[in-house]
């Protein structure tokens, strides 16, 4: 038998919260287009009043045109749980979901589709905001294993989505 919780081998059983914070352009990052409206211009840039990266997407089309940013995020060794799972930072160009939003989608590390609580789909706001996710049902979290997150911007008629910093709050094993 394996033993995963190393606290047992030892009376030090101490924890530490972790927030990992990645700002674009995201490391581990891949751009897809699903082979259908995808037509647009994802770019990085930065907003010099709020000091923050953000992708950028958008279309000139008159119909949703839509792209995937994907982030595989590898669970550290030391992994025990999410502490406050995760936190997204976006802002739209209209305040209107048919114009231009984001969804958020996790795979765990068995690659299932994760349950979110908490607003994923449809997000667009016209000033810097940040949602706040959190993992339910069963998923796996296998430490040392990688997570899939996938973001999804989509925008027409000249609209803007963008994607700022991705937060990771976890729980470890306080290996000092």
């Amino acid at each position: 038998q394996r033993v995963i919780d190393r606290r047992i081998l030892s009376s030090d059983n101490r924890e530490d919260t972790v927030q990992d914070v990645l700002h674009p352009e995201f490391k581990n990052a891949s751009f897809v287009g699903d082979g259908s409206s995808n037509v647009g211009q994802l770019q990085i840039s930065y907003d010099a009043v709020s000091l923050k990266n953000f992708y950028s997407w958008t279309s000139t089309r008159s119909s949703l045109q839509d792209y995937d940013i994907m982030v595989k995020y590898r669970l550290p060794p030391q992994f025990l749980r999410w502490a406050d799972s995760l936190h997204v930072t976006y802002k739209s160009s209209s305040a209107d979901s048919a114009d231009n939003a984001l969804e958020v989608q996790v795979y765990d590390t068995a690659g299932a589709l994760v349950t979110l609580s908490g607003s994923a789909v449809n997000l667009a706001n016209t000033s810097w905001i940040t949602t706040h996710l959190e993992f339910t049902g069963n998923p796996t979290w296998t430490p040392g294993q990688d997570i899939t997150i996938r973001f999804r911007v989509s925008a027409k008629n000249n609209a803007e989505i963008d994607l700022g910093a991705l937060s990771l709050d976890y729980r470890k094993l306080n290996t000092r």
